[in-house]
């Protein structure tokens, strides 16, 4: 450790005596400084510094309680918000995975810093967060992860193991949907690869579109088998190709690594849940401009893999919607708004506008035992129209059908939702002052 530190001064001292050469405008903060003056090729080292520095030097990251708010949703129930924040949040994403395991939280920045709390340290005004120890910079192409801190997709925990996925760069320019895994050590984890394939997109394919975070990710457990979401990286024919992985769901026995498609037809799957009782895998598929869905497969295990239509049907449009420029995208992807007449399953709950949904998850009725609700949706969103940037709840009533829509405003992107046993609050993560919020009823 004191070797490590020894090194980091060094190479800061360095690099700041470095820093005196250039034009310094005193008028300015530091960081603007740095971008306005270095070049990139220094910004990029200095980045790789400071991610070293809090990967393997800096033992723990302090949560300072920021607010304390009521809020009303759309059905007129009261909620108290109270936020959580530290700039490592913001610096290293702003997008942060949650997990709660018995009665720990996990957090994984963008940059794959990973921290452990116990829940019951939130009832503090500062709750401090143990930094692991790991490999994960030495997994994840740290240039591409400088480039774009949210290629972490998901973390899920299953028999003692962490599970992260992430976007893989399986050759130069070529990606899919990968993941690691790590038995879980509070000093040390780790990681090792779990499940890849030689398969990858190319940003130059004969598609001609690529967008990296069409990647899918979304990690869920029945027993010893594993649910896995991938996208097509926006090379949309693939999703309806049965002989490749991209925009499908896996299942992947956890004991042998063998994996199936259990369904097709999907654009950007971020979040599932699979409900034991009723034998049933919820899904939530980011669509284009409008046509979020929320999906359900009924018997997930069984053989027959389904279809969810994507890209031929879809409840949204192309980015600009049905212009001359976008000719070509409708003509390969027509985006048909009609689902079952097509040969496809229709969502059970589609959204135009879009929520952009990010993570869905079961929040029993010990929450709130006067009300119905049970399957909570988080949402991003650059606004907070139409129900973007809140948290959304339905009730799966005994028809199996999602009803009671109800709507939490919380003008902050919602990228993660998780329920604590142990306290009886849901643990969210706001994007916008990058915070761990705890959502309790009022």
């Amino acid at each position: 450790m004191k070797s490590n530190k020894l090194i980091f001064i060094i190479i800061l001292s360095l690099t700041l005596l470095g820093i005196i050469f250039y034009k310094i405008d005193f008028k300015k903060d530091f960081v603007y400084n740095l971008k306005k003056t270095l070049h990139p090729n220094i910004i990029f080292q200095l980045k790789k510094i400071y991610i070293y520095y809090v990967h393997d030097i800096k033992n723990g990251i302090i949560l300072e309680k920021k607010s304390n708010k009521i809020i009303e949703s759309t059905l007129g129930r009261k909620f108290q918000l109270t936020t959580y924040q530290n700039k490592i949040f913001k610096k290293n994403g702003p997008k942060v995975l949650l997990k709660i395991n018995n009665d720990s939280l996990f957090a994984l920045t963008g940059t794959g810093i990973l921290s452990h709390t116990e829940i019951e340290n939130f009832n503090k005004d500062k709750v401090k967060l143990k930094i692991i120890r790991n490999n994960l910079r030495k997994i994840f192409n740290i240039k591409q992860i400088i480039k774009n801190p949210s290629l972490v997709l998901d973390i899920n925990i299953n028999n003692d193991h962490l599970y992260i996925s992430y976007v893989k760069e399986v050759q130069s320019d070529c990606f899919n949907t990968s993941v690691v895994r790590a038995k879980i050590n509070l000093n040390y984890m780790n990681f090792k690869n779990f499940f890849t394939t030689n398969e990858c997109v190319n940003k130059e394919n004969t598609y001609g579109e690529f967008y990296i975070l069409e990647a899918g990710g979304a990690l869920e457990f029945i027993d010893e088998k594993m649910f896995l979401s991938t996208g097509a990286f926006r090379f949309r024919d693939l999703a309806q190709l049965k002989d490749n992985i991209f925009g499908k769901i896996l299942l992947i026995d956890i004991n042998n690594n063998s994996n199936r498609v259990i369904s097709m037809g999907h654009r950007n799957v971020q979040g599932m849940y699979y409900d034991k009782k009723n034998d049933i895998l919820f899904s939530i598929d980011h669509g284009p401009d409008g046509g979020d869905e929320i999906n359900l497969n009924f018997s997930p295990l069984n053989t027959q893999f389904k279809n969810y239509g994507w890209p031929i049907a879809s409840y949204g449009e192309h980015y600009g919607g049905k212009i001359e420029a976008n000719k070509r995208k409708y003509e390969k992807a027509p985006l048909l708004k009609s689902h079952i007449k097509n040969g496809f399953i229709e969502p059970h709950k589609f959204f135009v506008p879009s929520i952009a949904p990010s993570n869905i998850s079961n929040i029993p009725k010990s929450f709130d035992k006067n009300f119905t609700n049970n399957i909570y949706i988080s949402s991003l969103g650059f606004d907070n129209t139409n129900g973007r940037r809140s948290v959304h709840s339905f009730q799966l009533n005994s028809n199996l059908e999602l009803d009671n829509h109800e709507i939490i405003p919380l003008n902050d992107r919602v990228r993660e939702i998780e329920y604590s046993e142990k306290i009886n609050s849901i643990f969210l993560f706001l994007e916008k002052n990058a915070s761990i919020a705890i959502l309790d009823k009022h």
